[in-house]
């Protein structure tokens, strides 16, 4: 496993989540433990982190990780799930409350990368699942095979934000009357005709339409919402949550959720306008353009 999610403003997740030596946090989307390396350090010599993971995959990487590095690697817990879980997830590890929580909701480089499921534009031969978890019962292909035009429509234009949705279902159902979709190159065919004078700019034209369809894969907008509710369960009185959001749809779910709690009196917005990462971090790690942070205080 040779691409790793490098993590995204590690040291404002730092500061901001503020954990102490002896702490218990929780690393709601581990990936490769890019961030709990640094909340290790953190913690130690006592305290320990509780990474949740989906990936199976993902899961025997850090595992083997763990295996090899030894020393504070070893107060590094993982837990195969999704963090929608939490609550149930936190209580099975014998947690009560955690003092920090860090969600960073970017999709790995692995899965872009060298997963084969069809998260890539260049992949055009990769099978079109777009699952974060190996064993998903539901795939981009089943959805594009099965879907109606209006249903199309829909998840294109609500989870991709994408103004030609219209169109865009149009010319996925015009090709699946000849062809079923299975590959990516099937679906980047299809939006050609659709796409073909979209080509400039820095974002692949295709971009909102595949990001539509990974949403609605993972149902990733529920998970987030249910994630947040049980994350703020089991943060401790003064612990702080901190999330990392890549566009528009999660950052407005997170703000609205943070200031929910805020009228509400049980958090303390500690970010009022989201950080982004600075111009250096962006040119040795593009990935982290889109970045948001933003983080809460439980009262």
């Amino acid at each position: 496993m040779n691409a790793r999610h490098i993590p995204v403003l590690v040291s404002e997740v730092q500061a901001l989540l503020h954990v102490q030596p002896g702490d218990t946090v929780i690393d709601a989307t581990l990936d490769g433990g890019g961030h709990a390396e640094f909340l290790l350090q953190a913690v130690a010599p006592k305290g320990k982190i509780l990474g949740i993971e989906q990936d199976a995959d993902m899961v025997n990487f850090i595992k083997e990780r763990i295996r090899n590095a030894g020393g504070i690697w070893k107060n590094l817990f993982v837990h195969h799930g999704n963090f929608r879980a939490m609550t149930s997830i936190v209580s099975s590890h014998g947690i009560h409350h955690a003092a920090g929580i860090l969600f960073d909701l970017g999709v790995s480089r692995w899965h872009f990368v060298e997963s084969k499921r069809g998260f890539s534009f260049h992949g055009v031969d990769e099978p079109l699942s777009m699952a974060l978890r190996s064993n998903s019962a539901i795939s981009a292909a089943d959805i594009l095979n099965s879907a109606s035009e209006k249903e199309l429509e829909n998840i294109i234009w609500k989870y991709g934000e994408e103004r030609r949705s219209r169109q865009i279902a149009k010319a996925i159902v015009l090709f699946r009357r000849k062809k079923r979709f299975a590959t990516v190159g099937d679906l980047l065919a299809a939006l050609d005709v659709v796409l073909k004078k979209s080509r400039r700019g820095k974002a692949h034209p295709a971009t909102k339409t595949f990001q539509a369809l990974r949403i609605f894969v993972n149902d990733e907008c529920g998970a987030l919402r249910d994630g947040l509710v049980g994350a703020w369960k089991v943060l401790r009185s003064g612990g702080r949550l901190v999330v990392i959001s890549y566009h528009s749809l999660e950052d407005r779910a997170v703000k609205q959720m943070f200031r929910a709690w805020s009228r509400e009196g049980t958090g303390n917005l500690l970010t009022k306008k989201p950080i982004t990462p600075s111009r250096e971090e962006i040119l040795k790690n593009a990935s982290a353009r889109s970045a948001k942070l933003r983080a809460i205080k439980k009262l």
